[in-house]
């Protein structure tokens, strides 16, 4: 399929990607503006060599497998065009046995996050997994920083500390997230999910159904010291808290 064929797919509402080596790629600044604006799909460069705002351009693996299974975009392959279901199915396999495995994690939070109409990036600059925006990464600072943990794994009180600290230093929430099949999705301090986006034939919406969040929170109280003479009054810092909420 040649460049003329491509554009005559491409239609202003549902973006058109190409499948190259498992990778869907974005062509042109009208498609990447439709998955930004329509979808908050941000893209990623196609390489380390590829400037952030130059063509092609690429989704991530998360991104992508959102993408394929609520069908917000149509795919051409080598042979025309493709089932975005089939495509998700074949390259991206995820089911509950296969939850330890962190990627199939992050593609599951992503997703979760994504429906909930956040704009999500990567969180590398933050120490984390994601960073999370209540609207444009352009408009606005992030809210949240993610880490995703095994619901097995033993978290020592100083690695908390370390987390917390972080993220007060950097001015975001943070939330840990983990995989827990035997419980209901715990995000009371999320929003709840797009109506569009919580369909129960789907299997991906199935496994982030059990995903649990936990938001750390760092604080200092202040504790009022005695009165003595004179008009000053102390206050007396107390020891670091560490809050938790579901």
């Amino acid at each position: 399929m040649d460049a003329s064929d491509w554009l005559e797919l491409q239609t202003p509402d549902i973006p058109v990607l190409h499948l190259h080596k498992n990778k869907l790629l974005i062509r042109d600044s009208n498609t990447a503006t439709t998955l930004r604006n329509q979808h908050r799909i941000l893209g990623v460069p196609w390489d380390s060599t590829n400037a952030t705002h130059r063509f092609p351009r690429t989704l991530s693996i998360s991104e992508t497998i959102s993408c394929l299974e609520f069908e917000l975009l149509e795919v051409i392959g080598a042979d025309g065009k493709v089932d975005c279901k089939a495509v998700r199915s074949q390259l991206f396999p995820i089911s509950p046995l296969s939850m330890k495995d962190i990627n199939n994690l992050h593609s599951v939070v992503f997703c979760d996050l994504w429906r909930r109409g956040y704009y999500l990036s990567n969180g590398d600059n933050y120490g984390a997994d994601f960073a999370v925006y209540n609207d444009d990464p352009s408009r606005c600072h992030a809210e949240f920083i993610v880490s995703l943990r095994d619901g097995n794994e033993h978290i020592s009180a100083l690695q908390l500390i370390a987390w917390c600290r972080l993220a007060n230093t950097v001015k975001k929430k943070l939330l840990i997230a983990f995989y827990d099949s035997e419980t209901t999705n715990i995000s009371a301090c999320l929003h709840p999910p797009l109506q569009q986006y919580n369909t129960e034939h789907s299997g991906l919406t199935q496994l982030c159904n059990h995903i649990v969040y936990l938001q750390m929170e760092w604080r200092r109280g202040l504790k009022e010291g005695l009165h003595q003479e004179g008009p000053t009054e102390q206050a007396q810092t107390s020891p670091p808290q560490l809050r938790t909420h579901p």
